[in-house]
């Protein structure tokens, strides 16, 4: 979901994210900018978690404007702080803060200066949910906490804050990550409550219901799959697989997400309205 949201937030691009993570034939066909978002954030997911600090040097092949940013010393002593000295929340806040404005961001060769300057600019968000994935405040990253704060307002609190007044940014980006946080866990509990109900529509497909009900499991569990691994998971047929995952499409259960007629990637329906409904937003 975040990666989707540094491109271009379309429903597009999350069904594409989705068909690379679950089957790698499909990597080449993510648009450039968010394969690249991908597995950067996918790696500095992976670092923070395990107690690493961020670091701008990794990010400038992202954002061009760190090489020689005036305030990546600031940045940098954000990023490096540890134990209890401030909140992780207050941390995020700053580092959003401190981050390079739109203004000031390059357009990486090749790319369209709108969408490489949105993608850019969104960084300092990124960075402010990987301070929340190290600080132990979420457990992956699922959303850019202050992505909807956007425009003039977004700009003068960030300049208050540099000059030492912190209430305006406090106040306009603090309700907007509460209220995304809320959208979430609502879409989240709404998907679990459906759950039984899912399940009693998996089982009534005759003999063909344990299968479809383990692959239904599958999908819960990775969000995405292809036949050939879902074969490989449950220990069936490719054809038993194969019809699986056609009748949880037909039920309204899972939805291919490639639009191929082979090779096709098919999404657990649940938790893409989820990720749609959050860009959309």
């Amino acid at each position: 979901m975040a990666v989707a949201e540094l491109t271009d937030r379309t429903q597009s691009t999350l069904s594409h994210l989705l068909a690379s993570e679950a089957d790698t034939l499909h990597e080449a066909t993510l648009p450039s900018r968010a394969a690249r978002w991908r597995l950067a954030l996918a790696d500095e997911e992976r670092r923070v978690r395990g107690g690493a600090f961020l670091s701008a040097s990794r990010l400038t092949d992202l954002v061009p404007t760190l090489t020689n940013y005036v305030a990546r010393d600031r940045l940098e002593e954000i990023w490096r702080e540890r134990g209890r000295v401030r909140p992780v929340l207050l941390r995020a806040l700053d580092s959003a803060a401190w981050f390079p404005e739109s203004s000031d961001v390059e357009t990486p060769e090749g790319e369209s200066p709108e969408g490489g300057n949105a993608a850019a600019a969104s960084a300092g968000d990124a960075c402010a949910a990987l301070l929340l994935c190290g600080g132990g405040r979420t457990d992956h990253l699922r959303f850019l906490p202050f992505a909807t704060v956007r425009g003039d307002a977004r700009a003068r609190a960030i300049r208050s804050w540099r000059e030492g007044e912190h209430d305006p940014w406090v106040q306009l980006a603090l309700p907007a990550a509460a209220q995304r946080a809320r959208q979430l866990r609502d879409a989240v509990r709404a998907v679990t409550e459906s759950m039984t109900e899912e399940d009693e529509r998996a089982a009534g497909m005759g003999r063909a219901g344990i299968t479809a009900a383990r692959a239904l499991g599958a999908l819960r569990r990775h969000a995405a799959t292809s036949m050939p691994a879902l074969a490989e998971e449950l220990g069936v047929s490719r054809p038993a697989a194969a019809a699986a995952l056609e009748r949880l499409t037909d039920a309204g259960l899972a939805r291919e997400v490639t639009g191929r007629a082979r090779d096709r990637v098919y999404a657990y329906e649940a938790a893409l309205s989820v990720g749609e409904g959050a860009l959309a937003s």
